[in-house]
């Protein structure tokens, strides 16, 4: 009797798959983000990235020593308390309401998850991502429409960028609610 088991196209095609899936990184960070987000996981596991894996500077300072300050938001350092059952939240009329990081050194990144906590419902109709390096002059990264339970917005590149501002552009179906925000 012949093994035809290891030549098989379903376990050849598994194996491309898990290959292919491993090559993503940071889009794979970001769909491990989401599920964590879906299946309600309260803390974030480590997560080494590829150059953190080989010894080498991590492109983001360590979340810890990220400020946060807001503008028609209510207790800010809630979207970075690593605690999903708290959340920073908007009154009824949120109009370009925001939240801007000072990562407290420039660093790049081009990934923007928002964890909208146990409110599903408390994302904004459309948000933008700006960028600074210095905390006065803000350049428009890219806007795109909220989603329920958690937002990403995917820069398009790697950004360098001190401080990071999250602004509602358009208001959705109910406050504005950021349980946790990630940056990669």
């Amino acid at each position: 009797m012949r093994n035809t088991l290891g030549n098989s196209p379903l376990i050849s095609a598994r194996r491309d798959e898990r290959q292919r899936l491993e090559a993503l990184g940071t889009c794979g960070l970001g769909l491990a983000l989401l599920l964590l987000a879906i299946l309600g996981c309260t803390t974030v596991p480590p997560y080494p990235l590829p150059h953190e894996r080989e010894g080498l500077p991590s492109w983001l300072s360590p979340r810890g020593q990220w400020r946060i300050s807001a503008s028609g938001i209510e207790n800010p350092q809630r979207a970075l308390d690593d605690e999903r059952g708290t959340a920073a939240v908007s009154g009824p009329s949120y109009h370009h309401a925001h939240v801007t990081i000072d990562l407290g050194k420039p660093c790049l990144f081009n990934l923007v998850v928002i964890d909208h906590g146990s409110d599903e419902f408390g994302f904004c109709g459309r948000m933008a991502v700006l960028t600074s390096t210095d905390g006065s002059a803000y350049q428009l990264q890219r806007s795109e429409p909220g989603t329920r339970r958690v937002s990403i917005v995917c820069l398009i590149r790697p950004t360098m960028a001190r401080y990071v501002r999250i602004r509602a552009e358009e208001q959705g179906p109910r406050p504005w609610s950021l349980a946790e925000i990630y940056l990669q």
